[in-house]
């Protein structure tokens, strides 16, 4: 794996190969072109393992390509957009699509033939916006459509699955929310858009992102930084788990594990101020 290479699939009809050098800066290779404003790129997936790349478009249409841009297949596989496509790190030959068509549908890329080679199809009651395949175990599936639910489900047959209810709605000026796994436990993470007609719905609901056990579907915390009230769309947590990181409009919030100092008050009375909104209290003078 080569770090100094990445690849992007983009709105302007391109998928590329990006490779950066201290002496060169950045070299383009474009892989697959539209030529056509109306059709674009919507979602793409690496397999390092594998050596594939997989791109989604806005008419249904999915691309197997290897790393160095030759194409194994190009297919239809939904009827309207492809948003969201995914490899298996457990088993690198499935591979999982998601369509505003109301479809999550899990492949096996050796033998794809059409649109009716999926191993399993799993209708939704709205489009869905991603399909991610749990990081610590690989065995479920979770998927957030484009209202209210998020759904695990378990595999290897992928039949039975767990819905948790969740005010995520969509609109057009909104980048799409979609849930995601915690890479160290079965811990799913979704940014919440408030919803009056949610059956759950409290008067002054904060725009949190909410942590969800992937087994139960029970809540188990609700994150949110006093100050700032915009939807959190999308949340991803780095590989060792003490770092995420939050889109928040047009901001980016990173996310730390707060230090214990437990240790140190007792020594010192000194408190470092990590939020805006935090103000040590003063001890009194006697």
């Amino acid at each position: 794996m080569d770090p100094d290479r990445f690849y992007t699939a983009s709105i302007d009809g391109t998928v590329a190969r990006q490779l950066y050098s201290d002496k060169e800066g950045i070299r383009r290779k474009v892989f697959l072109e539209t030529n056509d404003w109306e059709k674009w790129y919507t979602g793409l997936d690496i397999s390092f393992s594998s050596q594939l790349l997989v791109a989604g478009r806005n008419n249904g249409m999915v691309s197997l390509l290897s790393l160095e841009g030759e194409k194994v297949w190009d297919l239809k596989l939904h009827k309207t957009k492809c948003n969201f496509v995914q490899f298996s790190t457990r088993q690198p030959w499935m591979m999982v699509t998601s369509s505003v068509d109301r479809m999550v549908k899990i492949w096996d890329i050796r033998m794809i033939v059409s649109k009716d080679s999926a191993l399993a199809v799993l209708p939704h009651d709205k489009p869905v916006n991603s399909a991610h395949f749990s990081l610590v175990s690989g065995d479920k599936l979770l998927t957030t459509d484009q209202h209210s639910q998020l759904r695990v489900y378990q595999g290897p047959s992928f039949i039975n699955h767990i819905t948790i209810p969740h005010p995520h709605r969509q609109f057009q000026h909104l980048t799409p929310i979609k849930a995601t796994w915690h890479p160290l436990a079965d811990i799913i993470l979704a940014g919440r858009y408030p919803d009056p007609k949610f059956p759950s719905y409290e008067a002054g609901e904060k725009r949190t992102v909410d942590f969800f056990s992937g087994v139960s579907g029970e809540i188990l915390l609700q994150l949110h930084q006093p100050g700032l009230d915009k939807i959190m769309s999308l949340s991803q947590v780095n590989p060792t788990g003490d770092l995420m990181l939050s889109s928040m409009a047009g901001c980016l919030l990173l996310w730390k594990v707060k230090p214990d100092t437990t240790d140190e008050e007792e020594t010192s009375s000194h408190v470092e101020e990590d939020w805006p909104d935090f103000n040590p209290k003063q001890k009194r003078k006697r």
